[in-house]
C-alpha cells in the first residue's frame, strides 16, 4: 500500500509532507510556550516602546501577583495588567 500520508504518493512527497508537518508542530509548540518573565511579556505587548512598572502588589483573596505597566511618556495613557500564575509565568489574565 501507498502507507499514512496516501495510496500512490511518491516517497519524497510523503517526506516533504512529514517534515512539513513537524515543522508546522514545532512552531504551534513554540506559540504555546508561555513567556516566563515580565520583561518578556512587557516587551511582547510593547515592543520597544520604554515602558515601567506603575502598580504592582497582590491581588486578594488569592493572594496572587500582578504588574501594571504602561508606556513611559503617557502619563493617565493605556496600560496593561500582567498576572503570574502558579507556574512562574505572566500572563495578562488572572489565574482562574
Amino acid at each position: 500500500m501507498g502507507g499514512p500520508k496516501g495510496p500512490g504518493l511518491p516517497l519524497c512527497f510523503r517526506q516533504a509532507s512529514q517534515e512539513q508537518q513537524e515543522q508546522q508542530e514545532q512552531q504551534e509548540q513554540h506559540m504555546k510556550s508561555p513567556e516566563k518573565s515580565l520583561r518578556a511579556m512587557v516587551h511582547r505587548w510593547f515592543g520597544t516602546a520604554p515602558a515601567r512598572v506603575t502598580h504592582f502588589g497582590r491581588a486578594r483573596p488569592n493572594g496572587q501577583r500582578y504588574a501594571h505597566v504602561q508606556v513611559q511618556g503617557e502619563q493617565g495613557g493605556p496600560g496593561l495588567y500582567f498576572f503570574r500564575h502558579n507556574d512562574g509565568c505572566w500572563r495578562v489574565f488572572p489565574a482562574g
